[in-house]
């Protein structure tokens, strides 16, 4: 099947018709325009006229958004620039248009999404997605879900106060400070260039051929971005930290910012109170200007319980062919697939009894994709081993 998946953003509405392997068919754009309070009809309109493009092949729309909003619900508190959807509800107004299911999540979140599902944070149960851009998305995911919040604004990051000083002024926030824009702040500062005669292909241009100022300057902007990864590490004890946004496709960026957390960490005075003091593991988001969309999709078949998305990794026990049959058996009533290994071996779950040709002795690694999480793991418990190094994600 394909669905419509749009990825409404402050400078362009992006779209594309995309699979349910998160394979893009086709895409194109158009700019977003001001939409003020008094133009939501104008901008439904442009999303209306997005859809009619493909209302004979888009089984759905999935919706990427700005701002603070009820991904469960639909309604937008906010709306970044796009300001017009701010108290509205975003789903049921395209719904009644278009006559086909919406789903809508934050474009932050929609960006650690598409991490996790074939990105960087695919096996990861718990890691942080920053996205660099004019400003300072992302996303938390924990226990292998986003983590949104009580107010659903988990993972702005912007809004984040990085100083005691300028509490009044946007400058005492991370997301005047942090995005792309503060690199070339910084660069600016360092070789006297004018900030508008500066961008982030430039400026990596200029640190490859080894200008020393913008070096410097790139040295200053990841020291401080290493210092907010190094706190937010501290509080959520991620396994990695995966960097997003244009700039963050720059191998220099990721190597700076790694150098200054690892410094930062193994000069820690802490260390002498405590040994297990966590270092960040930082890598690239594999996703840059596709990632909204793609985890757009995702949220929408999650949430339509389309597709297998969870992983559920199990030691297990079935020493005797009536246990066997047993296991055959319940593995009969899931909707998931499973597979059960051992060594070089690896055969079907549906089809257990080729399992004969193991060692029955020997416990197996069960694996299961499946969006029944809780059922699986109690259908299985009598043949789970206990206190083994089992993993979900």
């Amino acid at each position: 099947m394909e669905y419509l998946v749009i990825d409404a953003g402050g400078t362009f509405i992006k779209y594309a018709l995309m699979n349910e392997r998160g394979e893009i068919v086709e895409k194109d754009k158009v700019r977003t325009k001001v939409y003020e309070n008094n133009q939501l009809e104008d901008y439904l309109e442009t999303l209306y006229s997005i859809f009619k493009k493909y209302e004979d092949r888009a089984k759905g729309i999935a919706m990427s958004a700005p701002g603070i909003l009820d991904s469960e619900t639909g309604y937008c508190y906010t709306g970044g620039k796009i300001r017009c959807v701010s108290g509205h509800n975003m789903v049921e107004l395209l719904q009644e248009r278009c006559k086909v299911p919406v789903t809508i999540e934050n474009d932050g979140k929609c960006a650690a999404l598409a991490e996790k599902w074939m990105g960087s944070l695919k096996d990861v149960r718990n890691g942080i997605v920053l996205v660099l851009g004019t400003a300072v998305g992302g996303g938390l995911i924990i226990d292998g879900k986003i983590y949104k919040g009580k107010h659903f604004s988990a993972g702005e990051f912007s809004y984040m106060a990085v100083s005691d000083e300028n509490l009044d002024q946007m400058t005492g926030y991370w997301g005047t400070t942090g995005g792309t824009p503060a690199l070339v702040k910084a660069v600016s500062e360092e070789t006297g260039i004018s900030k508008e005669e500066l961008d982030g292909i430039r400026i990596f241009e200029m640190a490859e051929q080894g200008n020393p100022e913008v070096l410097k300057g790139l040295d200053r902007f990841t020291k401080q971005l290493a210092v907010r990864i190094y706190n937010l590490q501290v509080l959520f004890d991620a396994e990695l930290v995966a960097i997003g946004g244009g700039i963050s496709k720059q191998p220099l960026l990721i190597e700076y910012v790694r150098k200054h957390v690892e410094k930062l960490c193994n000069e820690n005075p802490l260390r002498k109170l405590s040994p297990f003091l966590p270092t960040p593991e930082v890598t690239a988001c594999r996703y840059f200007n596709d990632s909204n969309l793609i985890g757009a999709l995702y949220h929408y078949m999650e949430k339509n319980k389309i597709g297998r998305f969870h992983m559920i990794k199990k030691t297990v026990y079935i020493p005797t062919v009536a246990s066997v049959q047993e296991f055959n058996r319940i593995c009969s009533h899931f909707d998931c697939e499973m597979d059960l290994s051992q060594s070089k071996y690896m055969v079907d779950a549906k089809s257990i009894m080729g399992i004969f040709s193991l060692n029955l002795e020997e416990t197996l690694e069960l694996t299961a994709y499946t969006d029944e999480e809780e059922e699986v793991e109690k259908a299985f418990d009598k043949f789970l081993v206990k206190n083994s190094s089992d993993t979900r994600s």
